[in-house]
């Protein structure tokens, strides 16, 4: 069996031609993370279905999309991941009916040959229903044969409101109902006197809550 030998210098001068031959390898294409421009961090809003907005990335041809709603004690209300073709998202469903801190990423898709970007950490604002959702006033106790009546003056915009009991040395609820009428049928006090409390209900949000002793 015979072999043969090749110089090295052949074996160069070939890689040689088939890297020239084969053109250089093309670049991966990188893509640069999503910057949210609103809402802004750390604001806070009254609307609960707040439009979210980032600058387009170069590119990019959808966004994944991932916000999270908790109340301020920590327990989770909406999370939400999902894909947008456009630079912006506006939530489906309220994320929170009274108050919430909502967290944000965008995280870009610019196909399957580019670099993923990580997503800018630490987006964050706040939702307070009572900033656009006014109080009830002049809260007014009646008692008459049939028991105790609370009746208020309707603020603009209301649309329904909540009415709980409490006693008050101890705060235990003691009635709970909602209505569209500016009166409400007190329970009886179970023992002592009691408290109570209305809020308004304005589209998809509660104002804060007003007292009156009976």
């Amino acid at each position: 069996m015979q072999t043969r030998h090749v110089a090295p210098g052949w074996i160069g001068l070939a890689l040689v031609l088939g890297t020239a031959l084969a053109g250089p390898r093309p670049a991966v294409a990188g893509c640069a993370p999503a910057e949210i421009t609103a809402p802004a961090a750390d604001a806070t809003l009254g609307d609960t279905r707040p439009v979210i907005t980032w600058r387009p990335v170069p590119g990019a041809t959808a966004y994944r999309v991932r916000v999270q709603s908790r109340v301020p004690e920590g327990a989770v209300i909406t999370d939400l991941d999902t894909l947008a073709s456009a630079p912006r998202f506006s939530p489906p469903q309220p994320l929170t009916d009274h108050r919430a801190i909502v967290r944000v990423t965008v995280t870009p898709d610019c196909g399957d040959a580019a670099e993923t970007a990580a997503p800018l950490p630490g987006h964050r604002f706040f939702i307070d229903t009572r900033l656009t959702c006014p109080a009830a006033t002049d809260l007014q106790v009646q008692r008459d044969a049939k028991g105790a009546h609370l009746t208020w003056t309707p603020p603009p915009g209301a649309v329904r409101y909540e009415v709980l009991a409490f006693g008050a040395d101890d705060w235990r609820l003691q009635g709970r109902g909602e209505t569209r009428d500016a009166a409400f049928a007190l329970p009886d006090a179970r023992s002592g006197p009691a408290v109570a409390a209305v809020r308004v209900r304005c589209g998809e949000g509660f104002g804060a809550f007003a007292f009156a002793a009976y």
